[in-house]
């Protein structure tokens, strides 16, 4: 089960097909800009640098914490005392291709 992150990269759209099934999702890459007065070096696109990744789910995640549907409506995954998701150092869950990292498994 290989994982390729993409690394400097940001998602600008969900790619669909007429029955309404997700098929890919648009991205474009980043390069990391001048410092600004924090220190920081802001990410900014690299014109031209579009690409699509084709893919068959997209799953959206923002937040810092899991929702609590999760444990409810998906059997076979593991939960731990915090409603976080138990994974091991590779993402992988107790349910079969289900992989899970972040804040969700924290």
């Amino acid at each position: 089960e290989g994982i390729a992150f993409q690394m400097l990269t940001n998602p600008v759209a969900i790619l669909g097909n007429d029955k309404g099934w997700v098929t890919g999702m648009r991205c474009i890459r980043m390069e990391l800009g001048e410092p600004d007065d924090s220190g920081r070096r802001r990410p900014v696109e690299i014109p031209g640098s579009g690409f699509d990744i084709p893919c068959d789910v997209a799953i959206i995640a923002l937040g810092t914490s899991s929702n609590p549907l999760i444990a409810r409506t998906t059997p076979g995954l593991e939960i731990n005392r915090h409603n976080g998701i138990v994974a091991d150092e590779k993402g992988v869950t107790s349910r079969p291709g289900v992989f899970a990292g972040g804040d969700v498994v924290t």
